[in-house]
């Protein structure tokens, strides 16, 4: 049985562009999760601040994309290695993202092969990164 840790880098391309993702830590799962409630018997959540967090939380960096000027583009981030506000509000102008926010929401219980169209996760690329000092 394979395990993936948190400082594992899982590319998965969609068109042109390669993310690579991380799985997510146990709290923020939790916070995710808590996202969902029950009103009078019914389940409900905040689908938007979900996959806004989901984003946040498992997306490291991006290949394939530019600036405005031509310079290569890189997701800024905290000392943690998180994705900044900012620089997750510029991934969701990708047309890309309802795609890429199916994979890690798949994988918010468990880091496992997926089938969408128009998507390649590949296993075989997985690599490992230190955490930032």
């Amino acid at each position: 049985m394979i395990i993936y840790k948190s400082t594992d880098r899982i590319p998965v391309k969609i068109g042109e562009l390669t993310f690579w993702l991380s799985p997510m830590k146990w709290g923020h799962k939790q916070e995710i999760i808590a996202l969902i409630t029950q009103k009078g018997g019914q389940e409900h959540s905040d689908a938007t601040k979900q996959a806004f967090l989901t984003m946040k939380y498992s997306v490291k960096s991006v290949d394939g994309l530019k600036n405005a000027d031509g310079s290569e583009y890189t997701l800024e981030t905290d000392h943690d290695g998180i994705l900044t506000d900012e620089a997750t509000n510029e991934l969701f102008q990708l047309d890309q993202m309802p795609l890429l926010t199916s994979v890690a929401a798949q994988w918010i219980q468990r880091v496992r092969e997926i089938e969408l169209d128009g998507v390649t996760v590949d296993f075989g690329a997985v690599k490992s990164s230190k955490k930032k000092t």
